[in-house]
């Protein structure tokens, strides 16, 4: 641990609490620190804050896993950039779901892959915009997130995109007409905007497929790491992560 107090620069400091699959870790405090901090963001429906708790098909898979080896973890819903940054922090933290780029592959120790998005980008429907090519996009004004990876990706294509920090909301701004089209993956596009009462329509969605992993401070145990691997690969293989992608369809 780096000494510092676990309560500050927090947006959401929940205890784990998953009513869908019926699992409550208690006796969780500030002075109890969890085996393993899981750290994420708003982004239906791989993980998702609610009235009932933190839910989504990751973090679901995730919480299974960990259930399996008998782990303690809290979650952690912060801005995208926040929540890479505490994950470094902390000994026991990890991120989740992250590209696994050259970038990042030394800085973390990896399992997974949980689950797989396309890049996309997204017009509101009313707006129904629909590109021939990507390179079609450079007439409009494209917004995307900082320290994103599927941002990264639009630009390394050579589009000019205007990310924000992870406080604002590009729905937002997608639907006060600030931007015309928005970065997102094929399946969590869709959700995220449904769930700030916009409703988009993909109007590029990239070939490649970009898979999602749980990224682990490299302090953390590697046997711990190796195991998570294990079991969320047994997770995958005996049909839990399709059970639980049928609830979110």
């Amino acid at each position: 641990m780096l000494g510092m107090d676990i309560t500050i620069r927090r947006s959401v400091m929940l205890p784990l609490k998953l009513v869908a699959i019926g699992l409550f870790l208690a006796g969780l405090t500030h002075a109890e620190e969890p085996d393993v901090r899981l750290y994420t963001e708003h982004y239906p429906p791989f993980s998702m804050e609610t009235e009932a708790g933190i839910s989504g098909i990751n973090t679901e898979l995730l919480l299974k896993a960990f259930e399996q080896l008998g782990l303690e973890v809290q979650v952690f819903v912060e801005p995208w950039a926040r929540a890479q940054a505490w994950s470094l922090q902390f000994d026991n933290g990890c991120l989740f779901s992250a590209a696994r780029t050259t970038e990042r592959e030394p800085m973390y120790l990896w399992a997974g892959p949980l689950s797989v998005e396309r890049i996309s980008l997204f017009s509101l429907a009313e707006d129904d915009i629909l590109l021939a090519s990507l390179m079609d996009a450079e007439q409009y004004r494209i917004g995307g997130q900082q320290r994103d990876y599927y941002t990264q990706w639009m630009v390394d294509q050579g589009l000019e995109v205007d990310a924000m920090s992870g406080d604002g909301s590009n729905v937002e701004r997608l639907v006060r007409g600030r931007i015309d089209l928005w970065i997102a993956g094929h399946i969590g596009g869709p959700f995220m905007a449904a769930s700030e009462g916009a409703e988009v329509r993909p109007a590029y969605i990239a070939d490649e497929g970009l898979e999602l992993w749980l990224a682990c401070n490299p302090a953390l145990s590697s046997d711990l790491v190796q195991r998570l691997d294990a079991a969320i690969a047994d997770l995958v293989s005996d049909g839990t992560l399709n059970a639980i992608k049928d609830r979110y369809q």
